[in-house]
């Protein structure tokens, strides 16, 4: 079952999570607890200038969901950015990260050419410059400080 509320702006924000273990979307009072099929790209969010995808893993038990990977895509589907998870958390060595690099996460961005062929480049640091020009609205990456 889909739900479709109309909206004037779409504001994006990651917050720390609290307790429980539920994919729940709010809007307003309204709670609607949802299951993806793990590792399967599922349209989350849709608006006139940008989809929100996002594919999920299981945790301990099949009922239990995180988010692995989640992909935002240009309204012609010519321009992305994808948001994972690292393959190598268990091992990462913050060490050897560059200075405002990201720790648990990857972030690539790319398009296809006029040649339809597929280009891409990994975002390596979160003061990495993101063109105005890429997506049409301003991408921006900062550390939030957990509070636990």
């Amino acid at each position: 079952r889909t739900d479709s509320i109309n909206q004037v702006a779409v504001s994006l924000a990651v917050a720390a999570a609290g307790v429980g273990n539920d994919p729940i979307a709010w809007y307003g009072d309204l709670k609607r607890v949802f299951v993806l099929p793990p590792g399967e790209l599922v349209p989350l969010l849709k608006a006139p200038d940008m989809t929100l995808s996002g594919s999920t893993f299981e945790g301990v038990t099949p009922a239990e969901q995180w988010f692995g990977r989640m992909v935002i895509e240009s309204p012609d589907g010519g321009r992305f950015m994808e948001i994972a998870i690292r393959k190598d958390i268990l091992s990462f060595n913050r060490s050897g990260a560059p200075r405002d690099g990201f720790e648990t996460l990857e972030i690539t961005m790319g398009g296809h050419s006029p040649q339809n062929e597929l280009l891409a480049t990994r975002v390596p640091t979160l003061d990495t410059p993101i063109p105005y020009s890429f997506f049409g609205a301003d991408v921006a990456f900062r550390r939030v400080l957990r509070s636990d």
